[in-house]
């Protein structure tokens, strides 16, 4: 499985990477449960802005990968972030909407990285 969660040097800042692109059934399901371990045993400070990355290019989702995402929403709440998100097809949207729903975030989704990233560094 490639590097899930990695921190990338934007200009004098960081973004939280999260790499979830190309992956299904149970290498997507263990892929969530590594980033919610990294939250859990590793957390950012809660109290600084976290930005967030995350690349679903070409996953795909069903219903058990769905309700470990929204178990993972429940179980890292508290930190002030915004997602970006890339590679949400309409599909996707509905686990965009549901995560939206479940943490007071601010998300949205981007075709492309540069976009995404000027996007969480904006006031």
């Amino acid at each position: 499985m490639p590097e899930v969660i990695k921190w990338k040097e934007v200009g004098d800042k960081k973004v939280l990477m999260i790499d979830l692109k190309g992956l299904k059934g149970d290498a997507l399901v263990a892929a969530v449960e590594k980033t919610e371990r990294f939250f859990l045993e590793t957390p950012p400070d809660k109290k600084l802005f976290l930005p967030v990355l995350v690349d679903v290019s070409g996953s795909v989702i069903d219903t058990k990968v769905m309700d470990k995402f929204k178990m993972m929403t429940k179980n890292i709440k508290g930190y002030k972030h915004k997602a970006a998100v890339l590679g949400v097809t309409a599909a996707k949207h509905v686990l965009l909407n549901a995560i939206n729903f479940l943490m007071p975030q601010e998300s949205k989704s981007f075709d492309d990285e540069n976009g995404a990233i000027q996007w969480l560094f904006r006031p």
